[in-house]
Protein backbone atom coordinates (compact mmCIF):
# COMPACT_ATOMS: atom_id res chain seq x y z
CA UNK A 1 0.00 0.00 0.00
CA UNK A 2 1.50 3.31 -1.11
CA UNK A 3 1.45 6.08 1.52
CA UNK A 4 1.81 9.71 0.46
CA UNK A 5 2.88 12.34 2.98
CA UNK A 6 1.91 15.99 2.47
CA UNK A 7 2.45 18.27 5.46
CA UNK A 8 0.65 16.70 8.45
CA UNK A 9 -1.36 14.35 6.23
CA UNK A 10 -0.62 10.75 5.26
CA UNK A 11 -2.81 9.43 2.46
CA UNK A 12 -3.32 6.04 0.88
CA UNK A 13 -4.66 6.85 -2.63
CA UNK A 14 -6.62 4.63 -5.00
CA UNK A 15 -5.05 6.07 -8.14
CA UNK A 16 -6.86 3.89 -10.66
CA UNK A 17 -10.32 4.61 -9.24
CA UNK A 18 -9.56 8.33 -9.34
CA UNK A 19 -8.36 8.10 -12.94
CA UNK A 20 -11.50 6.21 -13.93
CA UNK A 21 -13.62 8.94 -12.31
CA UNK A 22 -11.87 11.79 -14.14
CA UNK A 23 -12.01 9.95 -17.46
CA UNK A 24 -15.82 10.16 -17.20
CA UNK A 25 -15.83 13.96 -16.75
CA UNK A 26 -16.22 16.61 -19.42
CA UNK A 27 -13.97 19.68 -18.99
CA UNK A 28 -15.72 22.98 -18.25
CA UNK A 29 -15.74 25.54 -21.06
CA UNK A 30 -15.56 28.78 -19.07
CA UNK A 31 -12.68 31.13 -19.88
CA UNK A 32 -11.11 30.59 -16.46
CA UNK A 33 -11.27 26.79 -16.90
CA UNK A 34 -9.82 26.94 -20.42
CA UNK A 35 -7.02 29.27 -19.32
CA UNK A 36 -6.26 26.93 -16.41
CA UNK A 37 -6.05 23.99 -18.83
CA UNK A 38 -3.47 25.91 -20.86
CA UNK A 39 -1.49 26.43 -17.66
CA UNK A 40 -1.72 22.70 -16.86
CA UNK A 41 -0.09 21.76 -20.17
CA UNK A 42 3.20 23.31 -19.03
CA UNK A 43 2.89 23.41 -15.24
CA UNK A 44 6.06 22.88 -13.15
CA UNK A 45 7.00 19.27 -12.53
CA UNK A 46 6.41 19.37 -8.75
CA UNK A 47 2.82 20.59 -9.30
CA UNK A 48 2.22 17.99 -11.99
CA UNK A 49 3.64 15.27 -9.73
CA UNK A 50 1.22 16.17 -6.92
CA UNK A 51 -1.88 15.69 -9.08
CA UNK A 52 -0.49 12.50 -10.66
CA UNK A 53 0.30 11.02 -7.21
CA UNK A 54 -3.43 11.10 -6.41
CA UNK A 55 -4.60 10.14 -9.92
CA UNK A 56 -6.19 13.56 -10.56
CA UNK A 57 -6.52 14.86 -14.12
CA UNK A 58 -5.76 18.55 -13.46
CA UNK A 59 -7.28 19.67 -16.76
CA UNK A 60 -10.72 18.44 -15.66
CA UNK A 61 -10.74 20.01 -12.18
CA UNK A 62 -13.60 22.35 -11.28
CA UNK A 63 -11.97 25.82 -11.36
CA UNK A 64 -13.23 29.38 -10.94
CA UNK A 65 -11.40 32.66 -10.61
CA UNK A 66 -10.94 36.31 -11.51
CA UNK A 67 -8.77 38.29 -13.89
CA UNK A 68 -6.54 41.23 -12.92
CA UNK A 69 -6.35 43.51 -15.96
CA UNK A 70 -3.56 45.64 -14.52
CA UNK A 71 -1.19 42.68 -14.01
CA UNK A 72 -2.66 40.51 -16.81
CA UNK A 73 -2.91 37.52 -14.47
CA UNK A 74 -5.64 35.23 -13.13
CA UNK A 75 -6.41 34.21 -9.54
CA UNK A 76 -7.77 30.64 -9.57
CA UNK A 77 -9.47 28.56 -6.91
CA UNK A 78 -11.09 25.17 -7.08
CA UNK A 79 -11.59 21.70 -5.66
CA UNK A 80 -10.34 18.29 -6.72
CA UNK A 81 -11.86 14.95 -5.64
CA UNK A 82 -9.87 11.75 -5.27
CA UNK A 83 -10.31 8.20 -4.04
CA UNK A 84 -8.37 7.02 -1.01
CA UNK A 85 -8.22 7.26 2.76
CA UNK A 86 -6.42 9.33 5.35
CA UNK A 87 -3.92 7.27 7.33
CA UNK A 88 -3.09 10.37 9.35
CA UNK A 89 -4.89 13.71 9.23
CA UNK A 90 -4.73 16.99 11.11
CA UNK A 91 -7.99 18.87 10.65
CA UNK A 92 -8.27 22.03 12.78
CA UNK A 93 -11.38 22.42 14.93
CA UNK A 94 -13.41 25.53 14.10
CA UNK A 95 -12.68 28.20 16.71
CA UNK A 96 -14.96 31.15 17.38
CA UNK A 97 -13.31 34.57 17.65
CA UNK A 98 -11.99 34.90 21.18
CA UNK A 99 -13.50 38.37 21.43
CA UNK A 100 -16.95 36.77 21.25
CA UNK A 101 -16.17 34.48 24.15
CA UNK A 102 -14.34 36.76 26.56
CA UNK A 103 -11.98 39.45 25.31
CA UNK A 104 -13.35 41.82 22.65
CA UNK A 105 -9.80 42.68 21.48
CA UNK A 106 -8.39 39.17 21.15
CA UNK A 107 -9.24 38.54 17.46
CA UNK A 108 -9.38 35.21 15.62
CA UNK A 109 -7.53 32.02 16.47
CA UNK A 110 -7.06 29.29 13.90
CA UNK A 111 -4.63 26.64 12.71
CA UNK A 112 -3.31 26.66 9.16
CA UNK A 113 -3.09 23.15 7.71
CA UNK A 114 -2.45 24.17 4.09
CA UNK A 115 0.22 22.48 1.98
CA UNK A 116 2.21 24.63 -0.45
CA UNK A 117 3.44 22.96 -3.64
CA UNK A 118 4.89 25.21 -6.31
CA UNK A 119 2.46 28.08 -6.84
CA UNK A 120 -0.47 26.10 -5.37
CA UNK A 121 -1.82 26.22 -1.83
CA UNK A 122 -3.67 22.96 -1.08
CA UNK A 123 -6.03 22.32 1.85
CA UNK A 124 -7.15 18.73 2.49
CA UNK A 125 -10.70 18.51 3.87
CA UNK A 126 -12.59 15.94 5.92
CA UNK A 127 -15.84 15.97 3.92
CA UNK A 128 -16.82 15.64 0.28
CA UNK A 129 -17.65 18.83 -1.57
CA UNK A 130 -17.61 19.33 -5.32
CA UNK A 131 -19.46 22.33 -6.75
CA UNK A 132 -19.71 21.15 -10.35
CA UNK A 133 -19.17 17.38 -10.38
CA UNK A 134 -20.75 14.90 -7.99
CA UNK A 135 -17.91 12.57 -7.04
CA UNK A 136 -18.64 8.96 -6.04
CA UNK A 137 -19.47 8.24 -2.41
CA UNK A 138 -16.38 7.89 -0.24
CA UNK A 139 -14.18 10.20 -2.30
CA UNK A 140 -12.06 12.79 -0.49
CA UNK A 141 -11.33 16.29 -1.69
CA UNK A 142 -8.69 18.99 -1.60
CA UNK A 143 -9.28 22.70 -2.09
CA UNK A 144 -6.66 24.86 -3.75
CA UNK A 145 -5.78 28.41 -4.74
CA UNK A 146 -3.37 29.43 -7.47
CA UNK A 147 -2.30 33.05 -7.93
CA UNK A 148 -0.63 34.96 -10.74
CA UNK A 149 -1.56 32.59 -13.56
CA UNK A 150 -0.70 34.33 -16.87
CA UNK A 151 -3.51 34.98 -19.33
CA UNK A 152 -2.75 32.33 -21.97
CA UNK A 153 -5.79 32.48 -24.27
CA UNK A 154 -5.75 34.40 -27.55
CA UNK A 155 -9.17 35.91 -26.84
CA UNK A 156 -9.70 38.82 -24.47
CA UNK A 157 -11.08 38.18 -20.95
CA UNK A 158 -14.83 38.51 -20.62
CA UNK A 159 -16.06 41.44 -18.58
CA UNK A 160 -17.69 39.13 -16.00
CA UNK A 161 -14.35 37.70 -14.82
CA UNK A 162 -12.43 40.99 -14.52
CA UNK A 163 -11.80 41.66 -10.83
CA UNK A 164 -9.46 44.61 -11.19
CA UNK A 165 -9.23 47.20 -13.91
CA UNK A 166 -7.23 50.45 -13.59
CA UNK A 167 -9.59 53.36 -12.97
CA UNK A 168 -9.45 56.77 -14.54
CA UNK A 169 -8.80 59.71 -12.22
CA UNK A 170 -12.42 60.86 -12.29
CA UNK A 171 -13.58 57.33 -11.42
CA UNK A 172 -11.32 57.30 -8.36
CA UNK A 173 -12.79 60.61 -7.16
CA UNK A 174 -16.34 59.42 -7.83
CA UNK A 175 -15.83 56.17 -5.90
CA UNK A 176 -14.15 57.98 -3.01
CA UNK A 177 -16.97 60.53 -2.77
CA UNK A 178 -19.56 57.75 -2.84
CA UNK A 179 -17.73 55.92 -0.04
CA UNK A 180 -17.61 59.08 2.07
CA UNK A 181 -21.35 59.69 1.58
CA UNK A 182 -22.14 56.08 2.47
CA UNK A 183 -20.03 56.22 5.63
CA UNK A 184 -21.57 59.53 6.66
CA UNK A 185 -25.08 58.17 6.10
CA UNK A 186 -24.27 55.14 8.27
CA UNK A 187 -22.93 57.33 11.08
CA UNK A 188 -25.95 59.65 10.88
CA UNK A 189 -28.34 56.69 10.96
CA UNK A 190 -26.76 55.20 14.10
CA UNK A 191 -26.60 58.60 15.81
CA UNK A 192 -30.29 59.31 15.08
CA UNK A 193 -31.30 55.77 16.07
CA UNK A 194 -29.61 56.05 19.47
CA UNK A 195 -31.02 59.53 19.98
CA UNK A 196 -34.53 58.15 19.33
CA UNK A 197 -33.99 55.22 21.73
CA UNK A 198 -32.73 57.49 24.51
CA UNK A 199 -35.50 60.06 24.02
CA UNK A 200 -38.11 57.28 24.15
CA UNK A 201 -36.63 55.84 27.36
CA UNK A 202 -36.63 59.32 28.93
CA UNK A 203 -40.27 59.88 27.97
CA UNK A 204 -41.16 56.57 29.67
CA UNK A 205 -39.41 57.65 32.87
CA UNK A 206 -36.72 54.98 32.53
CA UNK A 207 -33.27 55.99 33.79
CA UNK A 208 -30.37 54.64 31.75
CA UNK A 209 -26.61 54.51 31.33
CA UNK A 210 -25.00 53.68 28.01
CA UNK A 211 -22.53 50.76 28.17
CA UNK A 212 -18.95 50.95 26.95
CA UNK A 213 -17.95 48.84 23.94
CA UNK A 214 -16.11 46.17 25.96
CA UNK A 215 -18.85 46.02 28.57
CA UNK A 216 -21.43 45.52 25.80
CA UNK A 217 -19.43 42.71 24.14
CA UNK A 218 -18.78 40.90 27.43
CA UNK A 219 -22.44 41.08 28.41
CA UNK A 220 -23.56 39.60 25.07
CA UNK A 221 -21.23 36.61 25.59
CA UNK A 222 -22.45 36.20 29.16
CA UNK A 223 -26.08 36.40 27.99
CA UNK A 224 -25.59 33.43 25.67
CA UNK A 225 -23.85 31.46 28.41
CA UNK A 226 -26.62 32.13 30.97
CA UNK A 227 -29.54 31.66 28.60
CA UNK A 228 -28.38 28.46 26.87
CA UNK A 229 -29.99 25.39 28.54
CA UNK A 230 -27.70 22.65 29.85
CA UNK A 231 -29.05 20.17 27.28
CA UNK A 232 -28.18 22.45 24.32
CA UNK A 233 -24.87 22.66 22.42
CA UNK A 234 -23.38 25.88 23.79
CA UNK A 235 -20.70 26.03 21.08
CA UNK A 236 -23.33 26.04 18.33
CA UNK A 237 -25.44 28.51 20.29
CA UNK A 238 -22.50 30.92 20.52
CA UNK A 239 -21.90 30.56 16.80
CA UNK A 240 -25.54 31.27 15.90
CA UNK A 241 -25.81 34.22 18.32
CA UNK A 242 -22.39 35.88 18.32
CA UNK A 243 -20.82 35.38 14.90
CA UNK A 244 -20.78 38.33 12.50
CA UNK A 245 -24.21 38.96 10.98
CA UNK A 246 -26.02 37.02 13.71
CA UNK A 247 -28.41 38.14 16.47
CA UNK A 248 -28.84 37.04 20.09
CA UNK A 249 -32.45 35.93 19.53
CA UNK A 250 -31.14 33.24 17.15
CA UNK A 251 -30.88 31.26 20.40
CA UNK A 252 -34.66 30.80 20.05
CA UNK A 253 -35.13 30.86 16.28
CA UNK A 254 -32.57 28.01 16.00
CA UNK A 255 -34.34 26.17 18.87
CA UNK A 256 -31.36 26.04 21.23
CA UNK A 257 -33.86 27.19 23.87
CA UNK A 258 -37.67 27.14 23.79
CA UNK A 259 -39.31 30.49 24.52
CA UNK A 260 -42.83 31.89 24.62
CA UNK A 261 -43.46 33.61 21.30
CA UNK A 262 -45.69 36.29 19.76
CA UNK A 263 -48.43 38.12 21.66
CA UNK A 264 -48.08 35.74 24.60
CA UNK A 265 -44.45 36.79 24.94
CA UNK A 266 -45.39 40.49 24.97
CA UNK A 267 -48.06 39.86 27.60
CA UNK A 268 -45.59 37.92 29.76
CA UNK A 269 -43.06 40.76 29.53
CA UNK A 270 -45.63 43.35 30.58
CA UNK A 271 -46.74 41.19 33.51
CA UNK A 272 -43.20 40.47 34.74
CA UNK A 273 -41.89 42.31 37.77
CA UNK A 274 -39.02 44.42 36.46
CA UNK A 275 -36.42 46.52 38.26
CA UNK A 276 -32.80 46.86 37.13
CA UNK A 277 -32.40 45.54 33.58
CA UNK A 278 -30.06 45.52 30.62
CA UNK A 279 -31.09 46.47 27.09
CA UNK A 280 -28.96 45.34 24.15
CA UNK A 281 -29.55 46.98 20.76
CA UNK A 282 -28.55 44.33 18.21
CA UNK A 283 -28.90 46.61 15.21
CA UNK A 284 -26.98 49.56 16.67
CA UNK A 285 -24.43 47.47 18.63
CA UNK A 286 -25.01 49.42 21.84
CA UNK A 287 -26.15 48.47 25.32
CA UNK A 288 -27.87 50.24 28.21
CA UNK A 289 -28.17 49.65 31.95
CA UNK A 290 -31.79 50.51 32.84
CA UNK A 291 -33.43 51.52 36.12
CA UNK A 292 -37.19 51.69 36.77
CA UNK A 293 -37.78 49.22 33.93
CA UNK A 294 -41.28 48.49 35.26
CA UNK A 295 -42.33 51.55 33.26
CA UNK A 296 -41.17 49.90 30.01
CA UNK A 297 -43.86 48.03 28.03
CA UNK A 298 -43.68 45.70 25.03
CA UNK A 299 -45.62 48.27 23.00
CA UNK A 300 -42.80 50.79 23.54
CA UNK A 301 -40.15 48.31 22.42
CA UNK A 302 -42.03 47.85 19.13
CA UNK A 303 -40.75 51.33 18.20
CA UNK A 304 -37.17 50.00 18.20
CA UNK A 305 -35.60 47.96 15.40
CA UNK A 306 -34.10 45.00 17.28
CA UNK A 307 -33.57 44.93 21.05
CA UNK A 308 -33.08 42.49 23.92
CA UNK A 309 -34.21 43.40 27.45
CA UNK A 310 -32.92 41.18 30.26
CA UNK A 311 -33.11 41.33 34.04
CA UNK A 312 -29.74 42.21 35.55
CA UNK A 313 -29.60 38.76 37.22
CA UNK A 314 -30.56 36.91 33.99
CA UNK A 315 -33.85 35.67 35.51
CA UNK A 316 -35.72 36.42 32.27
CA UNK A 317 -35.21 37.93 28.82
CA UNK A 318 -37.44 39.52 26.18
CA UNK A 319 -36.44 39.81 22.52
CA UNK A 320 -38.06 42.18 20.05
CA UNK A 321 -36.66 41.17 16.64
CA UNK A 322 -36.53 43.00 13.31
CA UNK A 323 -38.18 40.02 11.56
CA UNK A 324 -41.94 40.00 11.11
CA UNK A 325 -42.14 36.19 11.34
CA UNK A 326 -39.72 35.73 14.29
CA UNK A 327 -40.63 36.70 17.83
CA UNK A 328 -41.05 38.51 19.97
CA UNK A 329 -39.68 35.97 22.46
CA UNK A 330 -39.93 35.75 26.26
CA UNK A 331 -37.79 33.23 28.12
CA UNK A 332 -37.02 32.24 31.71
CA UNK A 333 -33.97 29.95 31.99
CA UNK A 334 -34.48 27.07 34.40
CA UNK A 335 -32.33 27.14 37.51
Amino acid sequence: MEILKYGEFEISPDIQMTKDYYSSLTPAETQIARNFREYCKNMPEEEKAFFESLGIDAEKISVAGTYDKKEDVVFCFGVASFSGEYIKADFPEPVLPERLLADPDAGFSYKDNSVKIGNFDFVFESELFSPEHEAPEGFLYVNFTLTDVPWLLDEKPEKEIIAYEPMKKWEVHKRLWKAIKTKKASIDYKRNSLKFIEETLTECGVEFRRMGKHEYERYRAEWVKRMTPSFADERKARMHCLADGCFLWHLFSYSHAHAIEGEAASAEFDATKKCKSIMLCNWDEKGYVLLHTYKLKAETLEKFTDVIVTSANFAWTYCKTHESDCGPYFYRPKK
